[in-house]
């Protein structure tokens, strides 16, 4: 079934469980001969099921030549079949690009990629490279002398690959994904949900990518497809979600910054009171709430926190922040979020000035929905939640209210 030309991104906005995986699936399944593939995924395991699922398509994952690039590279100039982590499509280079484009690959992208972050430098090392090595165009930083060799190769590096960005009015530098790499495929479909409120969408915009929205039907036993149709069913879930309602332990959060990662930087020191009344809240309300034991609960914070929030007792139940598209944790019906989450202030301003405007709640609502869904809820049974920033608390019970009325 095709869908789309050559230069249009298909996203696949389908809430959590509406079959977005099993679609694509079928899709590759039916252009085994026609079409090359690439399929992007966070986990390397959702990577085997994508090659056990396509016997016929015979993905292959890279093996590693000096590193697991050069082992993609590989299997690229061959016309392989892949199934990748989001992390090694973050890396690739010019070289890579070409391959795809010779064959002509559709990329089916499982959840949206990281596709800009600040970039850590001193002040004085990019005073020396702008002086010496490289200068900036057009917002991106090219690199002057290729046969450089020294400290800073791995900036020379960046700006090779046009994944180096500056932003003059801030003096602040970016990693920025290529857009190249996205136009060279021939077709892409993107799986996710709530598209709009993700940096992938405005990274999109930014780069004047063009993109449609395309749904999923069918279900579980006639089996599930792409169509052009968009139509989503509300989440209904509000019979699911019992929210904490003790007044005191939400206290820590009543401020509109709490607990975000500013709120979590000003708290030094593993015996910080506040740090340890929210670990102590956690584990009163996974233990003594919810009477769970380890395993039967997920929780998590911002991972440069976890071992200063960890709850006693539940250090195995932590789950990655950005954790999305794993069934692993749909047993657990004890869920403790522990973040209020903002994106880098920074790049909000970048993209702003440059008529991109980010909504940072809707984002907000977007990854915390990501993480609720990895428990018990996206199979339909009831979950206890633990959401102590106000800010978080309130765009949930918004966002469930709205799906009711819908």
């Amino acid at each position: 079934m095709e869908l789309i030309g050559l230069t249009t991104v298909n996203i696949v906005d389908m809430p959590m469980g509406a079959g977005k995986t099993c679609a694509a699936i079928n899709y590759m399944n039916e252009h085994v001969n026609d079409k090359k593939f690439m399929f992007v995924t966070p986990y390397l395991d959702e990577a085997q099921r994508i090659a056990d699922c396509c016997p016929y398509n015979k993905f292959e994952q890279p093996e590693v030549y000096g590193n697991k690039l050069n082992g993609l590279k590989f299997l690229l100039q061959h016309g392989r079949n892949v199934a990748i982590t989001h992390a090694l499509f973050g890396h690739f280079d010019q070289e890579t690009r070409e391959a795809m484009e010779h064959w002509g690959y559709t990329l089916v992208m499982d959840e949206v990629a990281q596709v800009i972050d600040s970039l850590k430098i001193t002040t004085k090392d990019w005073k020396n490279i702008i002086q010496h090595h490289a200068h900036v165009e057009n917002d991106c930083v090219v690199w002057d002398d290729l046969e450089y060799r020294g400290a800073y190769n791995k900036y020379m590096k960046l700006a090779v690959n046009k994944s180096m960005v500056y932003d003059s009015q801030e003096s602040k530098l970016f990693w920025s994904l290529p857009v190249d790499t996205f136009k060279t495929f021939e077709d892409i479909y993107v799986l996710t949900y709530m598209f709009d409120a993700q940096m992938q969408k405005y990274y999109y915009d930014l780069h004047n990518l063009n993109y449609q929205y395309i749904g999923v039907t069918g279900d579980s036993i006639n089996n599930y497809y792409f169509t052009k149709s968009h139509i989503q069913a509300p989440l209904r879930i509000k019979e699911l979600v019992r929210l904490n309602t003790n007044e005191k332990m939400d206290r820590i959060g009543k401020n509109r910054c709490s607990l975000s990662r500013s709120w979590y930087q000003r708290q030094t020191g593993q015996d910080n009171e506040m740090i340890r009344t929210l670990r102590n809240n956690t584990r009163n309300f996974i233990y003594d709430i919810c009477r769970k034991k380890s395993g039967e609960s997920i929780w998590t914070t911002f991972g440069a926190y976890q071992k200063k929030v960890q709850p006693r007792g539940f250090i195995k139940d932590f789950v990655p922040l950005n954790a999305r598209a794993t069934n692993h944790y749909g047993d657990r019906s004890c869920v403790a979020y522990l973040v209020n989450r903002y994106l880098d202030p920074f790049i909000v301003r970048y993209f702003g000035r440059r008529n991109v405007v980010i909504d940072q709640d809707k984002y907000a609502l977007s990854e915390m929905l990501q993480f609720i869904w990895r428990s018990a809820v996206r199979n339909k049974k009831p979950i206890d939640l633990y959401v102590p920033s106000k800010r978080m608390r309130t765009l949930l019970t918004e966002w469930i209210d709205q799906q009711e009325s819908i």
